[in-house]
């Protein structure tokens, strides 16, 4: 803890001067803020259109590209800083006319407190971005200097001004203002800029900012700073304004250009459906068709009956002709074969087959009782025979008219399979017709349904993007934040303060504890003396440590005590001083010695004897220890004033005559890399009962005092050089 507050003693001491520091540093960014020209921020928000979740009108052209591009948050960020964009904006609330009005120390522009209203045509392009200096003599006359020509102008309120071939130049009182604010100043001087297109661009877009408010979000922030808060709103205003309407600009071209286009595309497309139309009806005319597919269809029905009743024939031709072969062969005994004859089922054949069975049972009847040539039997044989030539006739006509009812049918099959030859090419043909003919009707029906979307669009001048917030001219600037300014000032000064007094402490560091002393050198520490405020103090503290002394044996009778510093100022006459008046208030007969060319003070007391050092530097060794053997024959003790060794002449040489030596150091004055020439000497001349004596102990005296005595020093040495 000792040793934390030790190194925090220096810091501690020059308190003042750290909070000094800080106030100059403060003052000093105080100052560098009344020059600064303060920046006001603006901001203003759009809500970007979305064709997945937005307003349904926007999806109206989905099916054109044109109008299907998503909106991407970046490209729309980068379409609003563009130059185009920008540049068109600037045309609108005229920004490329600067006026500025020239103080003493900074010119400021001014903007809506414009004292005049100015228009400027430039001719010469070297005039953009130039200085135009106008000096207002009174409220009739202005004097304007163009830098081209290096000359003034003398021009009058509300008169067209025309310098040469440079500018032409229109100046007018702003009257209204003038009445609202009496107090404006007029008469002054003032500098105009007109801005050329890249500067103008340049300069704002270094001050513009256009952010997404959260990713993926579509809501953009245009932020715009200026040194004018009026400036600032109308511009973010302006610039949002313009957006928008350069997107309904474009959304209209773009739908204007496409209606254009598809009313060519609907023209073309409607000549070829016609074309189509005429081609599937000529068509139709040369190969005689109506309907190809229900003709085709009537076509296979009836061939298919045709073929059915062909089948048909065909079977029963087949049974009567295998009916006409069987009886033919056995028609001898015709009355055996009735019973074969199931192929014949109509009503005529099963009357006859019949009648020839009844007659055949009835001759059997009338050959019970009868012969066979009686005249009742022959009867019947006689209707047998009738009714059986008649079936053989029937079958055999019934055989011819089968034959002529197939070939009729053939005939017929063969007449409709004709209508099948071409089939395949005519239906082939007539697919690629009837597909032309579609696919020019869809696209004639497309492009009339897009023509009709199109021209929806072009009549709706409205935009999808909306502004959510307008920007405000803002109150408060947004820079030079003067808090953050102020504290990083009064950081810099303290931290530089800090470092100063880190560097001078180390470039020149003092003993300042009995630490420094214990951990630089191996001499103890015989006794510490603190800032000794009154003698009362003074007296008290000295015969403590002179008695301590005694009694420990560091110093007896007839003992020579020496002290010796750095320098004269460190405390080495004080302590020699006050021991030889401790001993002396004893009882003890002292000599005090003084050795050097430095005035001490009188004790009024018997053995004080002042030396020049340089008395000594005549005398050999041996005279030295003789006349030093002689004080302590004459004495009880010897107190020695040693010269310091900052004049290094004879101090080293009598310390070795010395008893007891007492290194005196001062916390304040002492330098910590000094405590290395008592070491040196102690090593040089092997001394003996060496101990430090520590002056002004735990002495930190406030530095605006040090800095006092200092000047007061430096005046007392000026004032005695002036008397020298």
């Amino acid at each position: 803890m000792n040793t934390e507050i030790t190194s925090l003693r220096p810091y501690l001491r020059g308190l003042p001067i750290i909070i000094l520091s800080m106030i100059i540093a403060v003052m000093c960014a105080k100052k560098y803020l009344s020059y600064l020209t303060p920046m006001y921020q603006s901001i203003a928000k759009i809500k970007l259109a979305d064709i997945h979740e937005g307003t349904t009108g926007s999806n109206l052209f989905k099916d054109l590209d044109v109008f299907a591009t998503s909106n991407k948050i970046q490209g729309e960020i980068e379409v609003i800083k563009s130059k185009n964009i920008i540049l068109r904006t600037l045309n609108k609330i005229d920004f490329k006319t600067e006026i500025y009005r020239v103080g003493k120390l900074k010119t400021t522009e001014i903007h809506s407190d414009r004292p005049f209203i100015a228009e400027i045509q430039l001719n010469n392009p070297a005039l953009y971005d130039q200085d135009i200096a106008i000096s207002i003599l009174d409220t009739q006359q202005y004097e304007i200097n163009i830098p081209s020509t290096q000359s003034i102008h003398k021009g009058i309120f509300g008169d067209t001004l025309k310098i040469e071939e440079e500018a032409i130049i229109f100046l007018d009182l702003n009257k209204e203002l003038i009445h609202t604010k009496p107090s404006l100043k007029l008469i002054d001087h003032y500098i105009i800029h007109v801005l050329s297109d890249q500067t103008a661009y340049d300069k704002v877009n270094k001050n513009l900012n256009v952010v997404s408010t959260e990713k993926d979000v579509a809501v953009l922030k245009i932020i715009y700073k200026s040194c004018v808060p009026e400036k600032s709103a109308l511009f973010v205003n302006a610039l949002a304004e313009t957006y928008i309407e350069d997107y309904i600009e474009l959304k209209y071209q773009a739908a204007k250009i496409t209606s254009d286009f598809l009313s060519q595309q609907i023209d073309a497309m409607y000549n070829k459906l016609n074309t189509s139309e005429n081609r599937i009806e000529q068509f139709k005319e040369n190969k005689n068709i109506i309907n190809l597919r229900q003709e085709t269809e009537t076509d296979l029905r009836k061939i298919a009956q045709l073929k059915i009743q062909q089948t048909n024939v065909k079977m029963s031709l087949e049974a009567i002709e295998e009916l006409h072969d069987y009886i033919q062969k056995g028609k001898d005994d015709f009355l055996e074969l009735a019973p074969n004859f199931e192929a014949f089922t109509d009503l005529l054949s099963t009357e006859m087959i019949k009648k020839i069975k009844e007659l055949q049972a009835e001759k059997a009847e009338l050959l019970k009782t009868y012969k066979a040539n009686t005249l009742q039997v022959q009867t019947v044989d006689e209707k047998i025979g009738f009714y059986t030539s008649y079936f053989i006739e029937s079958i055999h006509n019934t055989k011819k008219n089968l034959k002529t009812k197939y070939a009729n049918l053939t005939q017929d099959i063969q007449e409709a399979e004709k209508s099948f030859e071409g089939l395949p090419q005519k239906e082939k043909m007539l697919v690629i017709l009837e597909r032309d003919f579609r696919l020019n009707e869809n696209s004639y029906m497309f492009l009339n349904e897009k023509k009709i979307e199109a021209d929806i669009a072009k009549a709706a001048r409205i935009s999808f993007h909306r502004i959510i917030s307008k920007a405000s001219a803002s109150k408060a600037p947004v820079s030079p934040n003067k808090i953050i300014i102020l504290l990083v000032a009064a950081v810099i000064g303290l931290f530089g303060s800090i470092f100063l007094i880190f560097v001078l402490h180390a470039l020149k560091e003092r003993v300042h504890s009995l630490s420094n002393i214990e951990k630089s050198t191996t001499i103890p520490v015989l006794y510490n003396t603190p800032r000794l405020t009154s003698d009362s103090i003074t007296t008290s503290h000295f015969q403590k440590q002179v008695l301590s002394m005694i009694i420990n044996g560091v110093v007896e009778k007839q003992n020579i005590i020496g002290l010796t510093s750095i320098n004269n100022d460190h405390g080495s006459a004080f302590h020699a001083l006050h021991i030889s008046n401790t001993l002396i208030s004893q009882g003890y007969k002292v000599c005090f010695l003084s050795i050097g060319d430095q005035a001490t003070k009188s004790n009024d007391q018997n053995g004080k004897i002042t030396i020049q050092a340089t008395d000594f530097l005549s005398r050999s060794y041996d005279q030295l220890r003789h006349y030093f053997s002689d004080l302590t024959s004459q004495y009880d003790f010897v107190v020695v004033e040693n010269e310091a060794f900052h004049h290094n002449l004879i101090a080293e040489v009598l310390m070795q005559f010395f008893d007891c030596n007492l290194y005196v150091v001062d916390s304040r004055k002492t330098l910590l890399k000094d405590l290395i020439k008592f070491n040196k000497v102690q090593d040089k001349y092997q001394l003996k009962n060496v101990h430090f004596v520590f002056n002004r102990d735990k002495y930190n005296p406030n530095v605006l005092v040090d800095i006092r005595n200092g000047i007061v020093k430096i005046l007392s040495i000026f004032k005695r050089a002036s008397h020298a």
